[in-house]
């Protein structure tokens, strides 16, 4: 058996780890939005999951522009913050 030493056998081989390993969810690269930066799925299914009664509580108040909402909450905290302060301070709410 062969290994492949390419740049493209190694990404398959770190994202197949990844996957069967660690239980990391393979995704497309179509599933990215280049605009909000974000795998905007994967984000509510993670919110909805975490925080349901916070999520319920700004879909009752913005409806159908609920995600839009959050989603650009979550840029502009990104843009006027560090990343790393905008997700200690998310994961610190959530405990």
């Amino acid at each position: 058996m062969s290994t492949d030493t390419t740049e493209g056998g190694l990404e398959c081989y770190i994202t197949d780890y990844l996957v069967n390993e660690n239980s990391y969810i393979r995704r497309e690269s179509k599933d990215y939005n280049n605009l909000s930066c974000l795998d905007e799925e994967i984000l509510f299914v993670f919110f909805e999951t975490t925080r349901p009664n916070a999520i319920e509580k700004i879909r009752q108040f913005h409806k159908d522009l609920y995600r839009q909402k959050i989603i650009k909450r979550l840029n502009d905290q990104i843009q006027s913050k560090v990343i790393i302060e905008v997700l200690i301070k998310a994961l610190g709410s959530t405990a």
